[in-house]
C-alpha cells in the first residue's frame, strides 16, 4: 500500500514460501495511519514491513509455512530470519490481539529508528521443537537509542532454549529509568526455555527494569537482596553470575518443594 488512511479488513494473504524474500503487506513511507484487521498472512518471509508510522494492527495472524510449488530451502530454511512485524522507522504503533505463529522474530526493529510501541494481548507460539529467537529484536545490536515497547497480557510459548523476550543491547534495559520498557501480566509456557540473561525475567519478578547490587558488603544495610526465585519442580533453575568479561559462575539448582 502507498497511500495514507488505508483499510486492511477480513482479507487472507497467501505466499508461496517464507524461505522467499517475500512481504504480506509493505507499507511505504507516504502511507500513514493506516488500520489493518481482521487478517490472516501466511507463508512469506515478513508478515508485515512499514517504511512509515501511526498504524492501528488488530487481529492480525502472522503464520509461517511454505506451499505446493514454494521454495523450501530445506525442512529448516523455510523458517530462519521469518519476522513478523518489521519496522524500518520511527512514530507510534498500536498492536492488539496479533497472533505472531512459528516466526523467528516476532518484532523486528531496524537500525537505529526509535518506535513507539504498545502491544496489548499478542501472542507467540511456535508449532516448531526449537525454533524462535525472540519476541522484541533490535537489529543494531551496539545501538543504545531509546524507544518504547509498552507490553501487556501477552502470551509467549518459548519452545526454543535461549529464546529471549527482549534481544536488544543490555545497556537499553540498564539506562531505562522512565520505563519505556514494560512487560506486565505475561503468561509464559515453557518458561525453563527462556535465555536466563533475557531482562523481561527481572522485570517480571521485581516489577522494575534491573537489579543493581553493589560489590561493598558494608553498603548492603544488612538487608537481603533477591537474586531470583527458585520453585519446586523436576526442572533445574539456573543462575548465572558474571564477574566480568573472562570469569562467569554458571550454578544448576533442583528443589523437590521437601527441604
Amino acid at each position: 500500500t502507498s497511500s495514507s488512511d488505508t483499510k486492511i479488513d477480513n482479507v487472507t494473504i497467501h505466499g508461496f514460501s517464507s524461505a522467499e524474500e517475500s512481504y504480506g503487506i509493505y507499507i511505504d513511507k507516504k502511507c500513514c495511519d493506516c488500520k489493518i484487521s481482521n487478517t490472516f498472512i501466511y507463508a512469506t518471509k515478513y508478515g508485515i514491513l512499514t517504511k512509515s508510522a501511526g498504524h492501528i494492527i488488530n487481529n492480525v495472524h502472522i503464520l509461517s509455512m511454505y506451499t505446493t510449488g514454494g521454495k523450501t530451502n530445506g525442512a529448516e530454511g523455510v523458517f530462519a530470519g521469518t519476522q513478523g512485524i518489521r519496522f524500518e522507522t520511527g512514530g507510534f504503533f498500536l498492536l492488539n490481539e496479533v497472533y505472531f505463529d512459528t516466526v523467528d522474530k516476532s518484532v523486528v526493529i531496524a537500525g537505529s529508528y526509535n518506535p513507539a510501541i504498545v502491544m496489548d494481548k499478542c501472542i507467540y507460539y511456535s508449532y516448531r521443537d526449537n525454533f524462535g529467537t525472540a519476541f522484541i529484536y533490535k537489529e543494531k545490536r551496539n545501538d543504545t537509542k531509546k524507544f518504547q515497547a509498552k507490553i501487556s497480557n501477552p502470551v509467549i510459548e518459548a519452545r526454543n532454549p535461549g529464546y529471549k523476550i527482549f534481544d536488544l543491547s543490555p545497556r537499553i534495559i540498564l539506562q531505562d529509568a522512565e520505563h519505556n520498557l514494560t512487560f506486565v501480566n505475561a503468561t509464559i509456557r515453557r518458561a525453563r526455555n527462556l535465555s536466563p540473561i533475557c531482562p523481561s525475567l527481572m522485570m517480571r519478578m521485581r516489577g522494575q527494569t534491573h537489579d543493581v547490587l553493589r560489590n561493598k558488603p558494608a553498603e548492603y544495610d544488612e538487608k537481603w537482596y533477591t537474586l531470583g526465585a527458585i520453585a519446586p519442580g523436576y526442572s533445574s533453575n539456573r543462575l548465572l553470575i558474571t564477574f566480568n568479561s573472562d570469569t562467569a559462575y554458571g550454578l544448576n539448582v533442583n528443589f523437590d518443594g521437601k527441604s
